[in-house]
C-alpha cells in the first residue's frame, strides 16, 4: 500500500497545472464565442496582413523556412457558434507563395506545416519570394503565469497592430514569437488551496484561489475582461483531466490529427472527464495602470469536488 495519499507518478499533472490549464483552454473558447478574434482575409480592411513577414528561428536553420503573421497566436478551433456577427473564424486550407497557391497538403520542395501556437508557417526548405496566407488571429491571449510571457510583460510588449512590417532581421524577428507579449492578455495563476470533507468513507472538497492578471494597450479591453471574468461567478466547470487527454498541438504547434476543443474535452460523457469545478466567490476589477500598460485582476475561488481512489 502506497505511504501517500492522492498521488500517481511524480510527473503526472496534479490539481494546481490541471486546473490551471483547464482555465486556460475554457477561457480561449469562451473568447472565441464572444467574437474576439479577427480575421485577416484578403478582402478585408486589414488584408496587408495576409502579407507574412520572413524571420530566423536557429531551431529550424538557414534564413527563409519561418514567416510569421500577425498575434501571438491563430486560432485552429472549429465548429464554433459565435455570439458575434462576424464570420467564423478560418479554417487555414493553404498559403500562397508569389500569388500561387499550395494545399497544406503539399510536399516535395514547397511542402510546410502551420505553427498555430505562434501564428507561422514552416516551411521544409527555404522559400524564396511573397508568402501570404489568410488566417484568424487571437484578440486576447491567455497564458499561464509560469510561461516566459509572463516574465516578460513589463519588459515587451506589442499593440494589437504594431507595424508587421517591422518584424524584419533587424526588428521584431530578432525575438522569438514564444518570448514576445502580445495586448491584450491574461494570465492565469493557481495560488492557495485549502481542504475539507466531501463526505463520510473519503473524498473532499479542495478550495483553490485563482487570479487573473490582465494587462492591455487599451483601457476597454482591460474593462471588458474583467466584467466577464466577474461574470462567472457561481458558475459550475466541468474539467478534463490532462494526464488522459490528447492535446491539440503538437511541439512545433501543428494541429493535431482529430484535435478536440474544450466542450468535447470536458464533456461528462466523454472519455475525457476529470471531476466538476464551482466559482463559489468572483471579486477584483481595473487597477492602477503602469508603462502605458492598463491593468486589472480578478480574484476566484474555486470550489474542486475530488474521489481519490488512493484513499
Amino acid at each position: 500500500m502506497a505511504v501517500l495519499k492522492g498521488t500517481n507518478e511524480f510527473y503526472d499533472y496534479d490539481l494546481n497545472d490541471m486546473l490551471a490549464y483547464n482555465i486556460k483552454t475554457w477561457l480561449e473558447y469562451g473568447l472565441l464565442e464572444d467574437g474576439a478574434y479577427t480575421n485577416i482575409t484578403f478582402d478585408s480592411p486589414v488584408s496587408g496582413y495576409t502579407y507574412l513577414q520572413k524571420t530566423f528561428d536557429p531551431r529550424y536553420g538557414g534564413d527563409g523556412r519561418v514567416y510569421e503573421g500577425l498575434g501571438a497566436s491563430w486560432v485552429w478551433e472549429s465548429g464554433i457558434t459565435t455570439k458575434s456577427t462576424i464570420d467564423n473564424p478560418i479554417s487555414i486550407s493553404g498559403i500562397y507563395i508569389d500569388s500561387v497557391f499550395y494545399p497544406t497538403s503539399t510536399t516535395g520542395t514547397n511542402a510546410f506545416n502551420i505553427d498555430y501556437a505562434n501564428g507561422r508557417v514552416i516551411f521544409d526548405n527555404t522559400v524564396t519570394g511573397t508568402v501570404q496566407c489568410e488566417y484568424t488571429l487571437r484578440d486576447i491571449e491567455i497564458y499561464l503565469a509560469d510561461s516566459p510571457q509572463w516574465k516578460t510583460i513589463t519588459d515587451r510588449y506589442f499593440e494589437r497592430y504594431n507595424t508587421i512590417g517591422t518584424s524584419q532581421p533587424s526588428g521584431l524577428a530578432d525575438t522569438l514569437k514564444e518570448d514576445r507579449v502580445w495586448l491584450p492578455s491574461v494570465y492565469v495563476e493557481v495560488r492557495d488551496r485549502t481542504n475539507e470533507g466531501l463526505q463520510l468513507g473519503g473524498g473532499e472538497y479542495n478550495n483553490c484561489q485563482l487570479f487573473y492578471h490582465i494587462f492591455s494597450d487599451r483601457p476597454f479591453a482591460a474593462n471588458k475582461l474583467s466584467d466577464i471574468l466577474n461574470n462567472q461567478f457561481q458558475k459550475r466547470l466541468k474539467l478534463f483531466n490532462t494526464n488522459t487527454i490528447p492535446f491539440p498541438l503538437n511541439y512545433n504547434g501543428t494541429l493535431s490529427s482529430g484535435a478536440l476543443t474544450y466542450p468535447d474535452l470536458s464533456d461528462r460523457n466523454g472519455n475525457y472527464f476529470w471531476t466538476y469545478a464551482y466559482i463559489e466567490n468572483s471579486a477584483g476589477g481595473p487597477i492602477d495602470n503602469i508603462f502605458g500598460l492598463y491593468r486589472a485582476e480578478v480574484r476566484q475561488t474555486f470550489v474542486i469536488s475530488r474521489y481519490l481512489s488512493t484513499y
